[in-house]
């Protein structure tokens, strides 16, 4: 499946959307305020942005027919960090525009599987600031670099999912060490090795007011010591490099599905984290 194929048998442009998907998944990334899963959500939230923008562009399309609509939608990315985390997946069924968006799907079987491990993932409620409550199915523990993860989502209707997605391999960052000072500007490259299987490589540089810049790079170095704009205060930033495998590029780039069905509809990805600070001296 290469999009979201919606319709109205031809006579209208509005298109049924995932309305509970996006905005709960939104709201549940804005409400944790603790230091560890504040980055990580940051970080999420504009490319659940992205999402809508797509979403959005796709009502002003002509469609094909009423059975290409998909009846669910299934998200969920692996994090490789080198330590437990908490891992989630998100459910819902596809609601249409007349429909007020529900809380998430209850009653499905979600399991995460890799090497001779099973993890069945447990319905959590997660509540935003206005005291909205959200579905999500998550448990916590560590997803190794350099292996294939299986998710399998049986759904209340009796439907199921099976989805595969490889795992990046272990990386390290060469230049900067942890802890360095670092005067800029500087010609120094931000340096680090190759991850395998990893199709590009995002770079999140969090400054001392706790502001994100997002860059990209395809190669293993980055000019980023050099650039204007990016260090205009003294004080300790933080590096996070993400190592991200085809699956989350391809649906960043292009919202091309894995799950190569029409019925259901969602991304299930990975990639390995890296993390350093340093501080910056002008």
């Amino acid at each position: 499946m290469n999009g979201f194929y919606f319709s109205d048998s031809g006579e209208r442009n509005t298109i049924y959307i995932a309305v509970a998907f996006m905005r709960q998944l939104i709201c549940f990334l804005l409400r944790d305020k603790s230091r560890r899963y504040k980055k990580f959500y940051d970080i999420t939230f504009s490319f659940i942005l992205n999402i809508l923008i797509f979403l959005f562009l796709l009502s002003c399309k002509k469609t094909s027919t009423e059975a290409n609509i998909p009846d669910y939608v299934v998200w969920g990315v692996m994090k490789s960090t080198g330590e437990a985390v908490e891992q989630y997946i998100y459910v819902d069924r596809v609601y249409s525009p007349d429909e007020r968006a529900g809380e998430g799907l209850h009653g499905a079987d979600v399991k995460i599987r890799f090497l001779n491990n099973e993890f069945i993932l447990k319905e959590k409620m997660a509540n935003d600031e206005e005291g909205n409550k959200y579905l999500i199915y998550a448990d916590t523990f560590e997803v190794p670099a350099d292996i294939k993860c299986t998710l399998k989502v049986n759904f209340p209707d009796s439907k199921s999912l099976l989805a595969v997605t490889e795992v990046p391999g272990a990386f390290n960052i060469i230049y900067p060490q942890n802890n360095d000072t670092i005067n800029v500007p500087s010609n120094e490259l931000l340096l680090w090795t190759k991850s395998k299987n990893a199709k590009f490589y995002v770079i999140y540089l969090k400054n001392p007011l706790d502001s994100f810049i997002t860059l990209f790079s395809p190669d293993t170095f980055l000019d980023l010591f050099r650039r204007e704009g990016l260090f205009n205060m003294e004080g300790e930033y933080t590096i996070y490099l993400f190592a991200e495998n085809e699956d989350l590029y391809k649906w960043n780039l292009k919202r091309e599905s894995n799950y190569k069905r029409d019925d259901i509809t969602g991304v299930f990805a990975a990639y390995v984290e890296r993390e350093l600070k340093i501080y910056i001296k002008k």
